[in-house]
């Protein structure tokens, strides 16, 4: 009797414990150390740890309370990002990472007002996350929506000529990156890229 009321506990663990959503390990403040925080923008640490009220409250006025607010999970994504990239070569662990940065970047569109400057970004990280995911025409659409908001996005640009590029389309790749530099004008990444491209 004693082992079926065990079993029974037991089974009720994996069916109910499979019900409830888990926080994501990318989206644990307590993993991101010193040396992390050091890699992503200030906010993060702000939002995250027991800033000075003044360095919060200077990051409200830069970012706008109403976006402020969730900022946490823009930081999540970054942190996701990296992980799914120094795990490229394992691929569950890659991809769990990339539907993190997926989540995150697309809370933080869904969430944040539509004016806010820092939309482009977030659509060109959710752009890099569904290309973790190889769902390039999300991946696309995520750039290309980018560039609506802001032409002069060099780094939206370069993502988006690198997805043609990685899946095999290279002379709309070159292309993308001229239009770049007709928008734009010269700029290092672009001539840096084109010339890569060149020499491939």
């Amino acid at each position: 009797m004693l082992i079926q009321c065990r079993m029974v506990a037991f089974y009720a663990v994996l069916v109910f414990g499979s019900l409830i959503p888990s926080v994501s390990w990318s989206q644990r403040s307590d993993v991101f150390s010193d040396e992390d925080f050091a890699l992503y923008p200030g906010y993060c640490r702000a939002k995250l740890t027991d800033e000075p009220k003044s360095e919060v409250e200077r990051w409200k006025r830069h970012l706008g309370n109403d976006n402020y607010i969730h900022m946490h999970h823009y930081c999540f994504g970054l942190r996701a990002m990296t992980l799914a990239y120094s795990n490229y070569t394992e691929k569950q662990l890659r991809k769990g990472f990339a539907l993190d940065v997926v989540r995150n970047m697309n809370y933080i569109l869904s969430h944040t007002k539509k004016d806010f400057f820092m939309r482009p970004d977030a659509l060109i990280n959710l752009g890099r996350g569904h290309q973790l995911l190889n769902e390039n025409e999300n991946a696309r659409r995520a750039f290309s929506n980018a560039l609506k908001l802001n032409p002069d996005s060099v780094d939206a640009w370069i993502a988006l000529s690198d997805l043609l590029y990685d899946t095999g389309q290279r002379k709309e790749a070159m292309k993308v990156l001229e239009d770049a530099r007709t928008q734009i004008g010269d700029h290092r990444k672009i001539t840096l890229r084109m010339e890569q491209m060149q020499k491939k």
